[in-house]
Formats: C-alpha cells, structure tokens, sequence
C-alpha cells in the first residue's frame, strides 16, 4: 500500500517508521494494538475481519432488541437488558468480564430508562442542545 501510495522509497519508510510509531504510543488503544499486532505479522488480518463481522451481527442484534421493546429505534437501551443479551451473544465470557463491562456502560450510558425522570429530561434536553449544535456546524 505504502509504496503505491508514496513511490519514492524514502517516504514509504518514512510513513512505515512514523505508523508504527504513532501505534506504539497508542498501544493502550485497542484498535492501535491489533492493527500493531497486525503490521508486526503477531496475528493475521482475519483477526481484524472477524472482529468487524462480530461488530455488524452485535450492532443488528442491539437494533432488534430496541425495534422489539419499544416499537421503534431509539438508540437507548436499559443496562440490564443489554447486559442480559451480551451474555447470550458472548457465552464465552466469565461474569468477572460481564461486570466490568457493566461497570464501564454504567459509567458511561447516557441515561438508563430506570433512570429518574429528572436525569431522563436532562438527557433529552442535552441530546438536543447536541443536535442543535450539530446543526450549527454544519
């Protein structure tokens, strides 16, 4: 790729150099570290594809739960009732992993429907003060 994208040897080593050099630094990044794994030939490529394909099949799995339990997509979906599917989609994964993974959508959902209604009208007002200023930028 490097040497179709640049010709000139000095610049493919240059880019290859400052790549893996980005990704290194980036290593605690998930997607720096396969793709580092990847460039060092550590695990194939087919690593990074299945991943994706999982990636498609959890996201239409998470569109079908949302269409089914409210009639429509919403984009936002309880805790608990993420947490149930992902144990069935990942049979594989120990409950000490399901916690942490609970512990990291707690921390970082939006809003939980069992959530107050104070929280939920904060939300909805922050969700469309974002669209707002998404607008504005466009």
């Amino acid at each position: 790729f490097l040497k179709n994208k640049f010709g000139l040897p000095e610049l493919v080593v240059e880019c290859a150099y400052n790549l893996t050099d980005a990704c290194e630094r980036n290593e605690w990044d998930p997607t720096c570290d396969l793709f580092l794994k990847i460039l060092r030939h550590d695990v194939s490529e087919d690593i990074y594809w299945d991943q994706q394909d999982m990636l498609v099949h959890l996201n239409k799995l998470l569109i079908n739960i949302d269409r089914t339990q409210f009639g429509k997509i919403t984009g936002v979906l309880p805790v608990r009732l993420i947490m149930r599917h992902l144990q069935e989609f990942f049979p594989l994964k120990t409950p000490a992993q399901f916690k942490e993974v609970e512990l990291v959508m707690r921390h970082h959902s939006f809003v939980d429907r069992t959530a107050s209604k104070e929280a939920t009208a904060a939300a909805k007002a922050a969700a469309k003060a974002s669209r707002k200023a998404a607008a504005s930028v466009n």
